[in-house]
């Protein structure tokens, strides 16, 4: 019902998901982060909380980009795997 629902702006919104490459895995009871680049998901690991879990897949996120920004520029945009 739409009176249970709750107005959250879209940056609240993709916090309280799982958009931002992390989330709790109910049977280790721990968040799980993982990173999907060129269609392949890398799990990262499992953390005690949420933010630990997010960083890591900030920084994960943040060296994927690197690499393949750093291709694009060397090697030309038809040699580089975009990210979906």
């Amino acid at each position: 019902h739409r009176s249970n629902l709750r107005w959250l702006s879209r940056q609240l919104n993709l916090l309280n998901s799982s958009a931002l490459g992390c989330r709790f895995h109910k049977g280790f009871r721990k968040w799980t982060a993982q990173l999907c680049v060129s269609g392949k998901k890398t799990h990262l690991g499992y953390y005690k909380t949420f933010l630990e879990g997010h960083r890591a897949y900030i920084a994960a996120r943040s060296a994927a980009f690197a690499l393949l920004y750093t291709r694009l520029v060397s090697e030309g945009p038809r040699n580089v795997e975009f990210l979906p």
